[in-house]
């Protein structure tokens, strides 16, 4: 069934972008044939169809090779019976397909695209139309040399990924396999750090289980070990000068000492004390680490103060290259915006503090049992199987205490505390931490020949992740932190705006948008804009009945904010008002941070988007 797929632009203009939704099938005896088309389809590719019936918002789509697609569409959708239609694939989520319509034979663009292929004597083949569309969407240059050249990279990558090539072409961002599979994640809503530590855990637990079942029991408690060595391991600690030692897998013995994996004991200053009293060389790992953009030696140490690179950004997320180019900066340029854009930033911070921290709850205490199990795994595999049976105990009784330690272990080295969160120097750190850890646990696999494994691809997808967010920040100051505050999963975007012409007004007031998705409390968007010392904030509510909730705890935030310095104001309304007050379209990180971008001179200070438990 050709279907003529192909990517197109992830983001449409307010004229064009009218939504779609799959209702009924036209005909049942085409029905699976129809549902498997859909199953297959992916936000950025494409349809093409011709209308073939209008009844009220109903609309029948003749896809071809007799198959029909029976949509909704919104009031106001300008479509007519016979006309030829290309649709986007906005989003594709439980057969619930949301299309946009692309170009339809009465377009003006598909005049102009089809002119700009004839001129670089390329086919109007429905791919290259839709890449010379995203191209003009984006703003990019469509002469001959841009048009085969974009056709080129598309070529190399999947023709099916041709709007994610545009877009980080567009964006500035180097254009791999890797980062095409991230930027389409993340329009996908499939990027949180949150979700790849729950996938981690779950993988690892299945492994250990699979491992065992066939047999395998010795590799298995060697896995457990190596893994809680990794995360249990001090090597990121920092010393009293602020340097972070990357030390060796350690463990305290009978007399209080710290010895390492090889059996020797370290004293207070890392150094190697051998038996006969005499100081050996400290121990460190020789591992890179990404730091500033620059590739280092840890052995090096490096300072905990971690100052923002040169371009104001958090550089140095735990992976990816070196990356050059024009970026905004957090603190602003040498117009005197930055002291205000540093404190919009703070005041966001805080503000998401705060409402993560509402309702918090107080932890489960980590059960006695599982001291026994660390001391357990002290010993080499084949005693920790022997002293299981001598004491009655089966190996899925390890492996239930090894779930519950590695979650624990996990959720403390991926997760951020959300008093850690107000520190840049302490979230910069984490990055670098969590890419070291991330690595090490890959690595970890890798020599068990599990490298092919769920869980090893969760770390290899991880890896990817903090390398398109290193490559992103050089172009948006960029950020992605999972936050642990209590037991609720949540997830928020936080922007910071400076613009002569919108977010930021001749009075020299700066204004940010903070969004979270939580459990308890629903959508919630809280603009906050800051005057000098004068902070004034409007959360806008999906529900309603948490109004009086958010008015009742308003005084967390509020003092907060007034130990800072701060003279506060809150408002609350419902969410309704915002879409027509924001006019925003999207929903993912990505795009909502281009769409705020608008044009050149509306530019972006700073955005962090996190995940929270709170």
């Amino acid at each position: 069934m050709s279907l003529g797929l192909g990517g197109v632009g992830q983001q449409q203009n307010v004229q064009s972008a009218q939504s779609v939704q799959v209702g009924t099938l036209s005909d049942a005896a085409k029905q699976a044939q129809t549902l498997q088309m859909v199953e297959n389809l992916k936000p950025g590719q494409s349809l093409a169809g011709q209308i073939k019936s209008l009844e009220g918002n109903t609309v029948i789509v003749d896809l071809g090779n007799d198959v029909e697609l029976s949509a909704k569409v919104e009031s106001g959708t300008n479509l007519q019976v016979g006309q030829q239609v290309i649709f986007e694939v906005k989003s594709n989520q439980n057969l619930k397909l949301a299309l946009s319509p692309l170009f339809t034979n009465s377009m003006a663009n598909l005049s102009a695209a089809k002119n700009a292929l004839a001129a670089a004597n390329m086919p109007a083949s429905a791919a290259n139309l839709q890449m010379v569309n995203h191209m003009m969407q984006e703003g990019l240059s469509i002469n001959r040399q841009s048009l085969w050249s974009m056709r080129s990279m598309t070529g190399q990558i999947g023709m099916q990924h041709t709007s994610a090539v545009v877009e980080l072409a567009a964006m500035g961002v180097e254009i791999t396999p890797e980062n095409v599979q991230q930027l389409e994640n993340y329009h996908n809503m499939q990027y949180q750090i949150l979700d790849a530590t729950d996938e981690l855990q779950q993988g690892i637990s299945g492994l250990i289980q699979d491992m065992a079942a066939s047999g395998q029991e010795t590799g298995a408690v060697q896995l457990m070990q190596t893994m809680l060595e990794t995360l249990q391991g001090d090597a990121e600690a920092l010393n009293g000068n602020g340097q972070a030692l990357n030390t060796e897998s350690q463990t305290v013995n009978a007399e209080g000492q710290t010895v390492n994996a090889e059996g020797q004991t370290v004293n207070a200053e890392g150094q190697i004390v051998a038996t006969n009293g005499q100081a050996g060389e400290v121990v460190t790992q020789n591992q890179n680490s990404l730091i500033d953009g620059k590739v280092v030696d840890q052995g090096q140490g490096m300072t905990a103060e971690g100052e923002l690179a040169g371009n104001g950004n958090l550089n140095g997320l735990g992976g990816g290259t070196e990356n050059t180019g024009n970026t905004q900066t957090v603190a602003g340029n040498a117009n005197g915006q930055g002291t205000q854009n540093a404190a919009a930033l703070e005041v966001g911070i805080e503000t998401g503090t705060a409402v993560a921290q509402t309702g918090e709850q107080s932890q489960n205490q980590i059960p006695a049992a599982l001291q026994d199990l660390n001391a357990l795994l002290q010993q080499n595999p084949e005693e920790v199987l022997k002293t299981l049976h001598r004491e009655g105990l089966s190996f899925k009784d390890l492996a239930s205490l090894f779930d519950t330690e590695f979650k624990g272990a996990v959720e403390k080295q991926f997760l951020l505390e959300a008093e850690s969160f107000a520190d840049k120097d302490t979230v910069k750190e984490y990055y670098q931490k969590l890419g070291n850890k991330v690595s090490q646990l890959l690595q970890n696999l890798t020599e068990s020949g599990k490298g092919d494994t769920a869980p090893a691809q969760t770390l290899q997808g991880m890896q990817q992740n903090l390398n398109f967010m290193e490559a992103v920040n050089q172009v948006f100051p960029y950020l992605q932190i999972p936050l642990k505050a209590s037991m609720e999963n949540a997830h928020g975007d936080l922007y910071v705006y400076a613009n002569q012409k919108r977010h930021a007004t001749s009075d020299g007031s700066v204004s940010a948008l903070l969004h979270l998705e939580m459990q308890n409390l629903g959508d919630l968007d809280v603009y906050v804009k800051l005057l000098q010392n004068n902070v004034s904030t409007h959360f806008y509510v999906e529900d309603e009945s948490i109004i009086d909730f958010l008015e009742e705890h308003m005084d967390l935030l509020t003092e907060r904010l007034e130990g800072k310095g701060y003279s506060v104001a809150n408002k609350v309304s419902s969410r309704e008002q915002l879409g027509a007050e924001e006019g925003t379209k999207s929903e993912d990180v990505i795009n909502r941070i281009r769409e705020r971008e608008g044009t050149s001179d509306q530019v972006l200070v700073s955005m962090n988007a996190f995940d929270v438990r709170a």
